[in-house]
């Protein structure tokens, strides 16, 4: 039986950013849906920061478990990471 398709929420207010990567997750290994604000993600993981406040990052990373890759995004780290975080 094949395993099922790992899924990650990509959350960006830039919706050209957010798409993207979701597109490029998608043509890979994972299953991945898009939310365009905190506010529709607030109850899933967020993965990616581009403006955070003392601790914040440290603080997500503990409570998750996964690293958070800052932007500008590196796509070799995010997708590494998702190939890991999925696996």
């Amino acid at each position: 039986m094949p395993s099922a398709r790992k899924s990650i929420l990509v959350v960006d207010d830039n919706p050209g950013m957010a798409d993207t990567l979701t597109d490029i997750l998608q043509a890979g290994e994972c299953e991945a849906a898009t939310a365009h604000s905190g506010d529709v993600a607030v109850r899933m993981l967020i993965v990616m920061a581009a403006h955070t406040r003392d601790g914040l990052v440290q603080e997500a990373e503990t409570r998750s478990g996964f690293p958070v890759p800052p932007k500008p995004l590196d796509l070799q780290r995010v997708l590494a990471l998702a190939t890991s975080a999925t696996a």
